[in-house]
């Protein structure tokens, strides 16, 4: 059963609510049931594409982060960091990703408001900035950096992902190699009767960057 919507990514400074699950619980999602968060350890998680320069929709509506992990991970408690602000994963129940999979959190879970985006695990209200030096990574709550990824320059419409063939065990022994998606699929209505896309894969397999 859902909790009465999607979880938050809360200031990291703010007060946060643990329903009596402690630090280390949470409720699974299938069972509904306590059981103890799956903590990604270093290379079970990465940064596997960004959208920070939507096109089809506003920025504040459609700008999303995908992470790729080769095993069972929940997000629960973990930090989104930018260059700007760091905030941190909570949610009373479990944000499973399963092994070999794409997990996505973005600014709205709506898919009628976010561009029709796949499931979005949790939420955030942060800024993606589309210009400049900028850094998004995720890491434990104590700081240490799980994966993070750096970009100057967000492409109107366009995701920059990693690509496919670096996602694989082991993935942050590697040198990652970034570009901007050359695939279409996100689709949306402009209003007049035309199309607009954005060139992304949310929550797919990411493709070889030319």
């Amino acid at each position: 059963a859902a909790d009465g919507g999607t979880p938050s990514v809360a200031d990291a400074g703010s007060e946060t609510v643990d329903a009596g699950l402690g630090p280390v619980g949470c409720i699974d999602q299938q069972t509904e049931q306590w059981r103890p968060i799956r903590r990604p350890q270093f290379g079970d998680i990465v940064i596997s594409e960004i959208m920070a320069n939507p096109k089809i929709v506003d920025d504040r509506k459609g700008e999303w982060i995908e992470v790729f992990t080769p095993s069972d991970i929940d997000l629960n408690e973990l930090q989104l960091i930018t260059t700007k602000k760091t905030m941190t994963i909570n949610a009373q129940h479990c944000l499973a990703v399963a092994a070999h999979t794409y997990g996505l959190i973005g600014r709205s879970s709506d898919p009628q408001v976010n561009g029709g985006l796949p499931e979005v695990l949790a939420t955030f209200s942060i800024d993606l900035s589309n210009t400049g030096d900028q850094q998004i990574a995720i890491a434990y709550a104590d700081g240490g950096i799980l994966s993070a990824v750096e970009y100057t320059n967000a492409p109107s419409g366009i995701s920059l992902q990693r690509d496919v063939t670096t996602m694989v065990d082991g993935i942050n022994e590697a040198i990652p190699r970034w570009c901007a998606t050359p695939e279409k699929s996100l689709e949306s209505s402009n209003g007049d009767g035309g199309v607009t896309a954005d060139l992304a894969t949310p929550g797919l397999e990411n493709a070889v960057c030319p």
